[in-house]
């Protein structure tokens, strides 16, 4: 099985995203524990088409710091999720200075194509990519024309189960350029 998503763009050159996720717009306080021990934290983000609920997804700062791993209870809206015990206050803000939200589901693979009429390269990495230097990039995916072949990575480790994490995965190139990303899941 696939999971599929819509067309991605970068945000802000320079800047490096989660190759599927999205970010919190306004801060957030966890709640206090409920009866059972819980937190549930309402997240104002900017996108919260990629997420389905019951979905993992990795809470931290822009700086990669104050990491959590915490589930999805809820999609209130295209910009509003429910995640549960998540304990951290988290910064909203405009893209790089509000939270990253990056799906973490396990995957098998890994297909990104970039899309026509890029400006210039998409960089794809893992956490701390620097697109000026190549530091933890692992593909560059060159700029091409339409009714040209596209151009695409395409990572292939299916010969043991769940080789990757989606949060793993990290991208950058030029402010709009575009990418579609997909991953085979067990």
């Amino acid at each position: 099985m696939n999971r599929t998503f819509k067309k991605f763009t970068v945000q802000t050159g320079g800047t490096p995203q989660p190759l599927v996720g999205t970010y919190v717009t306004a801060t957030a306080i966890p709640s206090a524990l409920d009866p059972q021990g819980q937190t549930f934290t309402t997240l104002a983000v900017n996108d919260s088409s990629m997420l389905l609920q019951g979905d993992y997804v990795v809470l931290q700062s822009v700086t990669y710091t104050n990491k959590e791993l915490v589930p999805v209870q809820k999609i209130v809206s295209g910009t509003s999720i429910v995640v549960r015990n998540s304990v951290l206050t988290r910064v909203g803000g405009a893209f790089g200075t509000g939270d990253f939200v990056s799906l973490a589901i396990p995957v098998n693979g890994v297909f990104i194509q970039a899309t026509p009429g890029n400006a210039g390269l998409l960089y794809i990495g893992t956490v701390g990519l620097v697109k000026a230097t190549e530091v933890n990039v692992i593909a560059t995916l060159q700029n091409f024309a339409a009714g040209v072949q596209p151009i695409f990575y395409n990572d292939s480790r299916y010969y043991t189960a769940d080789p990757c994490n989606a949060s793993d995965l990290w991208v950058d190139g030029t402010t709009g350029d575009g990418y579609l990303p997909s991953f085979p899941v067990a």
